[in-house]
């Protein structure tokens, strides 16, 4: 392995556990708070952070944006942070982390198979090889058996679907993006363009949901762990790598957030479970090589 995928390795995994503990703290939060409104706080604290970062290491950043990157970020922030993170945070405030990180986490297949049409990446055999494990492993995860004498609700899981649809999208999106294009600008203009279009929705409602400082600070940490110190290394990887390596690489985090769901908010995922998320993980590896 040479320096480089070293470097993306370290950064692609360093988000995988940020994002794994990001998973933790939007479940928690939504005990209280609406999904829409974590995913406005997530959205307004990376926007604020960010800022605050790039207005120190680069405060003319603005001035390198060309028209279609920007509108590509707001279709980005529109479909991602907006709908899919919602979709995200519903399906988790739904179902049980341990079955629905996995499931969000597949994206990179999809993002695969968009940046063979869209930037021409080509997948080898062991893409190929691990989309199959990563299918057959969501496919264990998400199997509808009882559990505690109920079945396990469909809904989370389509939504699961969804986001990891849309997450693959956007996935080579971004890379396309990062050619001519800093991380940390992209960052800042999808939290920031997410969370406008989230302000009109949630503004009336916001200050009945955010009494109790314990979830909403859970909020705050979820736009800390995702939104600025995850979106930036994963976009880092991404650049730096190609899609098959970084993506692949960021979405083991199901497995830390699986750990972290134990831990700290007493899931107990069945055995099952457990096997269909290490056929996963095992998948992701192979396409990582």
């Amino acid at each position: 392995m040479d320096q480089r995928n070293i470097i993306v390795s370290v950064l692609a995994l360093s988000s995988a556990i940020s994002s794994g503990t990001s998973a933790i703290l939007a479940k928690y939060s939504t005990y209280k708070i609406k999904p829409l409104v974590v995913n406005f706080l997530r959205s307004l604290t990376g926007s604020i952070v960010l800022f605050m970062i790039i207005s120190v290491i680069s405060p003319n950043w603005y001035k390198n944006l060309l028209l279609y990157q920007v509108l590509i970020v707001l279709y980005i922030a529109f479909m991602g942070p907006f709908l899919a993170w919602y979709l995200y945070i519903k399906s988790l405030s739904l179902g049980d982390v341990s079955l629905v990180h996995p499931i969000t986490n597949t994206y990179p297949f999809t993002a695969i198979i968009v940046a063979y049409f869209l930037i021409h990446e080509i997948p080898s055999i062991f893409d190929i090889v691990g989309g199959i494990l990563i299918l057959f492993g969501v496919k264990i995860i998400s199997s509808r058996e009882k559990s505690k004498g109920k079945k396990i609700s469909i809904t989370p899981i389509l939504y699961s679907i969804m986001v990891s649809i849309l997450w693959g999208v956007n996935t080579t999106l971004f890379k396309f993006l990062l050619f001519n294009s800093s991380p940390l600008s992209l960052a800042l203009l999808r939290s920031l363009f997410s969370a406008m279009i989230m302000f009109p929705i949630v503004i009336k409602n916001i200050g009945k949901e955010i009494k109790n400082t314990r979830y909403t600070f859970s909020a705050i940490g979820t736009g800390i762990t995702s939104d600025t110190v995850g979106i930036i290394l994963w976009l880092t990887s991404l650049q730096v790598g190609k899609v098959s390596n970084a993506a692949v690489l960021s979405s083991t985090a199901p497995l830390f957030s699986a750990v972290f769901s134990t831990i700290f908010l007493k899931e107990r995922p069945p055995p099952k479970r457990w096997l269909g998320i290490l056929i996963t993980i095992v998948g992701i590896v192979l396409v990582s090589l």
